[in-house]
């Protein structure tokens, strides 16, 4: 099997070795990547790799494995069930924050913002209908 992980320089590296690997270090072996595509393309290219990803779209030539008998799907995942997802935060110092500042937190969580995070594999944290384009936030 041809371990491929995220480089020690993405966030994603620590995460899944914080959630997966209870910060035991890979192998020796693994193939060091920079993002997830060049982990998809590396692992749909060789029938023996197995690597991970954000939750984007499915890339041919690879497919999503269970955990434990739950997929890697948004409903497990809100639910607290899926084991190897995390959640991001944002931070802001109501002493100091632009208003700039504001209205980009306002933005990421309106149903804009969140077809937006979606859009680049994240799990947003507010239904958003992906097919109607004029809803409010």
């Amino acid at each position: 099997i041809r371990v491929v992980v995220h480089d020690d320089s993405t966030g994603s590296a620590l995460g899944f070795r914080e959630l997966a690997m209870r910060m035991d270090a890979y192998a020796k072996t693994a193939l060091a990547l920079p993002s997830d595509a060049a982990i998809a393309a590396a692992v749909a290219a060789d029938p023996h790799a197995i690597g991970y990803c954000g939750m984007g779209p499915a890339v041919p030539g690879t497919r999503r494995v269970l955990v434990d008998g739950i997929p890697a799907n948004r409903e497990a995942i809100l639910e607290g069930l899926y084991p190897y997802a995390r959640t991001l935060f944002l931070y802001a110092n109501p002493k100091t924050e632009t208003r700039e500042a504001v209205d980009f937190i306002r933005f990421v969580q309106s149903r804009e913002g969140q077809r937006v995070l979606a859009g680049a594999g994240f799990v947003p944290r507010v239904h958003v209908p992906m097919e109607r384009d004029s809803l409010a936030p």
